[in-house]
């Protein structure tokens, strides 16, 4: 008899914990991401490549430098800075 109610008791426990997670994974809410890819362009713009640290940014929020005529966008000043004072030691 105990062991019947420990073992109704113990299947019940089971069906809360597999309801419990259920609602917990259709209530959990997507990270928001401020760009969403879509094919290498997103939302806001195309991503453009830092010249000095490599990195990619959207071109909406990119530091503008010309050299030599040439258009080159940065993701910080203090990478256009570097990257100008860089090519001032090559030429």
């Amino acid at each position: 008899m105990i062991l019947r109610f420990i073992f109704i008791v113990v299947i019940f426990y089971l069906f809360y914990r597999i309801a419990k997670g259920l609602l917990k994974v259709s209530s959990r809410k997507k990270p928001e991401v401020p760009y969403s890819v879509n094919g290498g362009v997103i939302q806001g713009g195309n991503l453009v490549q830092d010249p000095y640290c490599k990195i990619y940014i959207p071109e909406k929020d990119a530091y503008r430098g010309t050299m030599n005529g040439e258009t080159f966008y940065f993701c910080s000043k203090t990478c256009l800075k570097k990257y100008e004072s860089l090519q001032k030691k090559e030429s």
